[in-house]
């Protein structure tokens, strides 16, 4: 309450300012606001909304005077008194009106959480190595959507393997423990095995690989090879490091190419397993070459149709540096802006229909890709990847929604559920996932948007 005194004190203030000489006066504010403006709230559940009338400087508090109404009674239903009852999931406008004003709030309303879900598969990881579980949380109305603080990890054996609040797990002792992921009273665990084993070798990587122009940037990664076969991202035991003048800067696990002249030139990465760690004594070299080309070409991947009813997606933009193409962070914008909802990481929503034309700079090069948007229905979801599989196998399930002609991935925007865990689990950690547990059938549901889309049905063989 007090932030709002004085959100208002200083608006009042900015209103009574005089014009500066010269200057169109600033026409008085005459205004509703609705306070929250905005809000995202679980169902059920209650919302109290207030009122201000803001005029020639000065606020009243209008609340139990204002007519209040809500675009979706079924979803959000509120009194006289700007009291709200929150009822079932979705988006609502609450509207206040007085004295010939209205303000608006928009409420996006959540279904209640009445699952967790932690980690996938079959989880084995080496003593000393750490790995990252993660968890999803699961509504009642058939959506998820990811952690929100709320939750707390914990480990039936800290000894065997201990877990963190993010849920990176590390690998204490050989022997088994269940990590458990817990908010409000509903846990869901899952079973890690700690082997003891020998780490081999060691192999270096980068992401998107080893050649780089000038100024841009890779991420390097270890992984580790054990006397049992099994494999693990060991990134984390050891330090990155190369010569100066080598014609790379390294922070951490990022490499980033210095400026050159010309031609191209050739840094040695050094690999050094950290003291105290498994892979202490252990080192690796990986060889990087710089380019010295500059940008000459901007290309803006983006789909060429989408519904206003689709998931978001992301933009992409690769750079051209001579012969090299490279992917690029760009700033992205769109033209006409009120069709889309484009954030700073390319991520698109999809507004209203019509065609719109994406823009993806760097520096002053650019490139250009237009989208045409419609207000298609969801015609179905289909599940790819199915068949066969054997006790202890996997399989990555798919699924894509079809509105009109468009097709879009929604993997990770359903809901997967399995009638039968015991024989086949399907995650929605790692959304798709499938674990063959034991020989028999099951059905694998794909929920969309709170609604089941689509159905497969698995065979297991022993």
């Amino acid at each position: 309450m007090k932030t709002t005194r004085f959100l208002f004190t200083v608006v009042a203030s900015l209103v009574a300012c005089t014009p500066p000489m010269g200057r169109d006066p600033v026409p008085a504010l005459d205004v509703v606001q609705v306070v929250p403006g905005t809000a995202r709230v679980e169902a059920p559940g209650a919302l109290q909304f207030g009122a201000l009338r803001l005029k020639d400087g000065s606020s009243t508090n209008v609340t139990s005077s204002a007519t209040w109404t809500s675009s979706d009674p079924s979803i959000l239903s509120i009194t006289a008194t700007g009291a709200a009852t929150l009822k079932k999931a979705g988006v609502v406008t609450v509207t206040a009106a007085a004295d010939g004003k209205s303000g608006t709030s928009e409420v996006i309303v959540l279904g209640q959480v009445v699952g967790v879900e932690v980690g996938a598969g079959v989880v084995r990881i080496p003593v000393g190595v750490t790995t990252t579980l993660g968890g999803v949380l699961l509504a009642a109305d058939d959506t998820r959507r990811p952690l929100d603080g709320s939750e707390a990890f914990g480990t039936s054996n800290a000894a065997v393997a201990s877990v963190t609040p993010a849920g990176d797990v590390t690998g204490e002792a050989a022997g088994t423990a269940s990590i458990t992921l817990t908010r409000k009273g509903v846990t869901s665990l899952r079973a890690v095995t700690v082997v003891d084993t020998a780490l081999m070798t060691v192999t270096p990587g980068a992401d998107p690989g080893t050649r780089l122009p000038a100024e841009a940037s890779i991420d390097v990664f270890v992984t580790g090879t054990f006397a049992n076969g099994d494999e693990a991202d060991v990134t984390g035991l050891f330090t990155v490091s190369a010569p100066e003048g080598s014609g790379v800067t390294v922070d951490g696990t990022t490499i980033t190419a210095d400026a050159l002249e010309s031609g191209t030139k050739t840094a040695t990465l050094t690999f050094t397993g950290n003291e105290g760690t498994i892979a202490m004594g252990r080192t690796a070299t990986l060889q990087v070459t710089v380019i010295s080309d500059a940008l000459s070409a901007v290309t803006l991947t983006a789909p060429a149709t989408a519904s206003t009813r689709g998931e978001p997606v992301r933009l992409s933009a690769t750079g051209t540096y001579g012969t090299l193409q490279f992917p690029v962070t760009a700033r992205f914008s769109a033209d006409p802006p009120e069709l889309v909802s484009v954030a700073r990481n390319g991520t698109v929503s999809w507004l209203k229909p019509g065609a719109v034309t994406f823009t993806a700079a760097v520096g002053d090069v650019e490139g250009t890709a237009t989208t045409t948007i419609s207000e298609s229905e969801l015609a179905g979801v289909t599940i790819g990847g199915a068949g066969p599989v054997m006790v202890g196998g996997t399989l990555d399930l798919t699924a894509t929604a079809a509105f009109g002609a468009t097709q879009q991935a929604v993997t990770s925007r359903v809901v997967w559920k399995s009638s039968a865990p015991d024989v086949v689990e399907v995650s929605n950690v790692s959304p798709g996932l499938v674990t063959a547990k034991a020989a028999g059938m099951a059905t694998v549901e794909a929920y969309y948007r709170g609604a089941r889309a689509a159905t497969v049905t698995l065979t297991v063989a022993p």
